[in-house]
Formats: C-alpha cells, structure tokens, sequence
C-alpha cells in the first residue's frame, strides 16, 4: 500500500463557501479589489471591506473585521515500519503552506525545517506546496517536519440582499465544477432526500443555503477520531437513544462536507476552504 502523505498545514477550520449570483447595476463590478481601511497604530487593520461576486461595495459586501494575529508551529513526524513499507514510494510528503487571500493577510513562513527537497505552486490553484521525499534520506526510526509561520486573520460578516439573487447559469463551466459529485463530497440518494428535507419549498438559494446550514448544525456532532467524506459520515449515523433521532457525527472536514454536499444536491455550487478564523482563543 502507497503511504504517501498529502498534509493541512497546522490546526485549521474547514469552512464551505457559497457561490451565489447577485444582480449588478454595475457589469464591470466583477473582480473589485478588497480596500483596506484606516490601520491601527499597532500595524494591524481595523477591518477591510469589499465585494462578493459581480455587484457593487454597498448592495453585496463582504465585511472583514477583528483581525488576529497567530503564530503557529505546525510539526509531522512519520515513524514508519521499515519492514513493511517501499522506502522509494511511501515516504513522501507534500505540505500546503499558508497563503494570503481576503480573510487571511501578512503571511510570513518563518522556518521550515528540515530544508524541502522541492516547493512548487499547484497549478489549479496557486496553493504553495513543499514536498520532502524521505526515502531519499539516511534510514532513521522516525522522520519531522517543522514549519513555523505567522498570519493575520480576520472575521468574516456577508451581506446579502436576497431579493437580488438572480438565477444562476447552469450552462458555465464553473457551476458544473462546483454541483458536481466526487469521492469526497458524493452526492448519494439519502443527501438527495436530505437536502429536499431541507430546504422545503424555499427557491431562493441563499436562504436555501441557511436552512441546509441549520440542517448540518442540527444533525451533526463533533467527534474528531473519525474517517472522511459523505460515505464514512453516512455509514457512522448514530441514533439518539433518548429522542430516537440520527445524527452525524464528526470533525470540521466533515461539516464542511455535508454541507456542501447538500448544497450542491440542490443545485447550489459549493466548495471547501482551509483556514484560521479570526475568533481567539478558541478554534472554531
């Protein structure tokens, strides 16, 4: 069996994002930059305020407040049964590393330990990756990686106005790229009759979207020690032995699944997003 390791960097919050199509007075709106306002005498902003999608800054704005700054130190060790691995294919490792975008600011790598055999950009995405091959080093009993960094984080507050939410273009490529079904995020019969649950007869799919939101708060548990993606999470229901109701149970990754999973069962693109949120000290 391959045991290569594709990690997240540090503790993070898995979050769902929502592309909703907004009506625009202005066509060229699309793409306006986030500005940030007036910063605070100790160099970090107050908050920055922009756009979601085509629209103007006052009718469909995204608010970004309450930055904190974090230092993290994320550490791997992998301490492999050197009986029963291929040191030339299972001791890779490739390591996402933080990057800005418009809840997370001033990123700066601060070490990383020991020195990656390669870094390069994913294609796709833009996402920094470095990659370690171990078994290219001096067999040892175990093997770490140290990357310590430094970021900004900000709260993130919608504003959406419902009424102009127009429908969306089911013929771009985008939205079959985010409606589809995959290994992960698989959109099975039972997220079908789930996500109709749901949303009942509500059209507009923004306050689609909240009733799938209150859907996965309701149904779900947190439990950390177990797999990921729609399968696993449907195969561990649990019933509630008191109120004779199911439950999900699981970590960020699998809220972040379901509901998206849901979301797009309905015809709502969705995706997953990795990253600190600006609420200290708890993680949320």
């Amino acid at each position: 069996m391959k045991r290569s390791y594709l990690l997240p960097l540090a503790r993070v919050s898995l979050v769902a994002t929502l592309l909703i199509p907004l009506k625009s007075d202005y066509p060229e709106a699309r793409g306006i930059p986030f500005v940030d306002a007036s910063p605070s005498a100790a160099g970090v902003s107050n908050g920055h305020r922009g756009t979601v999608g085509p629209g103007t800054p006052d009718s469909s704005g995204v608010i970004y407040r309450n930055p904190r700054v974090y230092n993290v130190e994320f550490t791997f060790e992998i301490a492999p049964d050197s009986g029963s691995i291929d040191r030339r294919e299972d001791l890779k490792v490739w390591v996402p590393i933080p990057r800005e975008w418009d809840s997370q600011k001033h990123v700066r790598i601060l070490s990383v330990v020991p020195e990656p055999h390669a870094r390069f950009d994913d294609p796709e995405y833009g996402n920094r990756i470095y990659y370690w091959d171990f078994g290219k080093e001096p067999e040892r009993s175990s093997y770490q990686v140290k990357v310590a960094f430094r970021l900004e984080s900000y709260e993130i507050e919608a504003i959406i106005d419902t009424a102009r939410i127009e429908p969306y273009d089911t013929t771009s490529e985008e939205y079959r790229f985010y409606t589809k079904s995959g290994h992960t995020i698989h959109i099975t019969p039972e997220i079908r009759e789930l996500a109709r649950i749901a949303v009942g007869d509500e059209r507009n799919p923004y306050l689609q979207a909240q009733r799938i939101f209150e859907l996965v708060r309701e149904s779900m548990r947190y439990d950390m020690t177990l797999g990921r993606g729609i399968d696993f999470l449907l195969n561990t229901a649990t019933v509630d032995e008191e109120t004779g109701e199911q439950y999900f149970r699981g970590g960020c990754g699998q809220f972040s699944a379901l509901f998206i999973a849901l979301s797009r069962a309905v015809g709502i693109p969705a995706r997953s997003v990795v990253g600190f949120v600006g609420v200290a000290p708890a993680w949320t």
